[in-house]
């Protein structure tokens, strides 16, 4: 469901929702940072004693998608983009050991690192979607297949490459 690339957002959302309504089946919907964290959860990557898990989405420059999480996967906080500089997530490490886990992860060691930090630079796996899936499923959160629309974050912007290809 997102955030994420625009293209990959929107060539992923219409394979599914073509797969579903060919087949007739319903359409369920899993978050990349929601796919991450039940990727640190259900690998082991969550340190003993960890407090949080935040995933993160790479956004270029320093800038990240993320949320903050508990080590158990409920969310706490809304899913922004966030500038990672020092003193980012000081409350979350006040609580304890924070899991930063993604593409974006490994820019941020640098920034963060601290010895209550733990980095793992990974990209989402879709097995990691099984629980998040099950639980939507379970309580019948099926997405409209016709008008679903995939979590963007932020809008899309057409630019115009400065390279000279001719």
């Amino acid at each position: 469901a997102g955030p994420g690339s625009f293209t990959g957002l929107r060539v992923g959302v219409s394979t599914a929702k073509g797969l579903c309504f060919a087949a007739g089946v319903p359409l369920l919907s899993v978050g990349t940072l929601e796919t991450l964290v039940w990727q640190a959860i259900e690998g082991g990557l969550v340190p003993q004693g960890c407090r949080h898990i935040v995933p993160m989405i790479d956004a270029r420059r320093m800038e990240v998608y993320t949320a903050v999480f508990s080590a158990t996967g409920e969310r706490l906080g809304e899913i922004a983009p966030r500038i990672v500089e020092p003193g980012s997530f000081d409350r979350e490490f006040s609580e304890g050991d924070v899991l930063f886990i993604g593409d974006g992860a490994g820019k941020c060691e640098a920034v963060l690192g601290r010895p209550e930090a733990h980095f793992v630079q990974a990209c989402p796996r879709a097995d990691a979607m099984l629980t998040p899936a099950l639980r939507e499923f379970e309580a019948g959160n099926f997405k409209d297949t016709a008008y679903f629309e995939p979590f963007y974050l932020k809008d899309f912007v057409a630019t115009v490459s400065r390279k000279n290809l001719f």
